[in-house]
């Protein structure tokens, strides 16, 4: 799982790539806003399709600082494949019988 992260949004927490960690388990680690150590996400909870919130509980005994962080979608680098798809095939049913016959032998 990659994160991606807006660099100037005010309404939502973001996670910045220098406070993410790989650990040995494949697992994403959160840098601790309070003690700087290292955090694990125990849990996520999707709100939609964009937007998730991460329930965190730092590593170190000593801190025991559980929060919430928000995960939200940006932007998009490079559009899905899969879209392409989707606008022919609208586009296709769109047309009337006899033009999408042409369009198909052209093919």
């Amino acid at each position: 799982m990659r994160l991606v992260t807006a660099k100037y949004r005010t309404n939502v927490i973001l996670l910045p790539r220098t406070n993410l960690f790989r650990g040995e388990d494949q697992m994403i680690l959160i840098k601790c806003k309070v003690c700087k150590g290292k955090a694990i996400v125990q849990a996520r909870k999707e709100l939609d399709v964009t937007m998730s919130q991460l329930y965190c509980s730092c590593k170190d005994p000593e801190c025991g600082h559980t929060f919430v962080m928000d995960l939200c979608f940006s932007h998009t680098l490079s559009p899905s494949a899969q879209q392409h798809k989707d606008v022919v095939v609208s586009f296709l049913r769109a047309l009337p019988d006899t033009e999408r016959q042409m369009m198909l032998a052209s093919l």
